[in-house]
């Protein structure tokens, strides 16, 4: 089975990094904040899925999911606010497949990745769990921040060690490692994409300095940030 293409027109990064680390070789995540960009990367591949933040504004919705399936079928996911059931008569018109609140992260990336082969990849949040996908929805929403376990733990109203048991049992990984894997695709993303130097982005991603940052991306990547920068450049 051929790699997933999924585009996040979001304006944060908290979805794109979870189905990034997630699916690692079984996917290619996109992460773009504006109608413009999205338009020029459906050209140059059409995606399989595309999630979109409904309360961006200034979107063209109907010409975003007419370009998404100009060249095949795209599954439509939208995320919408609770309090935003305004949107849902615009979207339901521009042809968005499925409607999720954002607390319904879980459920969300479950719909964007059916088509993964579970045995290509461990999908972390692929058997439902609600304590995985509130702690998930936490890390999502602060994957620029310096994250503790008992922050996530209080966040989800569970114990330290009740959330660290759970994350071990479901993700066979600890909340820590989960927190870093996120960092890390941001930062994959910011090096690619911009001109921000090591120092820069350790403090916008939530380490403590670019040394810091760079020994946890050549944990996970194997390689060092300017190496991974000049490889995918080059």
């Amino acid at each position: 089975m051929s790699p997933r293409y999924l585009i996040v027109l979001d304006r944060h990064p908290g979805i794109s990094c979870l189905l990034a680390a997630g699916l690692g070789h079984a996917g290619h995540v996109l992460w773009t904040v504006n109608e413009f960009t999205t338009l020029r990367a459906m050209l140059q591949a059409p995606p399989d899925v595309l999630i979109l933040d409904a309360s961006l504004e200034g979107i063209h919705w109907p010409v975003v999911a007419e370009a998404a399936r100009r060249k095949g079928p795209c599954v439509l996911i939208a995320v919408v606010p609770s309090e935003r059931a305004d949107l849902l008569r615009r979207l339901a018109n521009a042809g968005i497949d499925r409607v999720f609140p954002p607390a319904e992260l879980g459920n969300l990336l479950r719909e964007a990745t059916a088509g993964v082969d579970a045995n290509e990849t461990r999908l972390p949040w692929a058997l439902p769990n609600a304590h995985v996908d509130r702690a998930l929805h936490y890390l999502a929403s602060h994957v620029s921040a310096t994250v503790t376990v008992g922050a996530v733990a209080a966040a989800i109203g569970l114990s330290p060690s009740h959330l660290a048991h759970v994350f071990a049992a479901v993700l066979g990984a600890t909340v820590k490692e989960c927190a870093l894997r996120l960092k890390v695709e941001l930062v994959k993303h910011l090096l690619l994409n911009t001109r921000s130097t090591l120092e820069d982005l350790a403090d916008r991603c939530g380490f403590a300095d670019a040394s810091h940052l760079s020994r946890v991306f050549h944990h996970f990547t194997g390689l060092w940030p300017g190496e991974f920068r000049q490889r995918s450049v080059g």
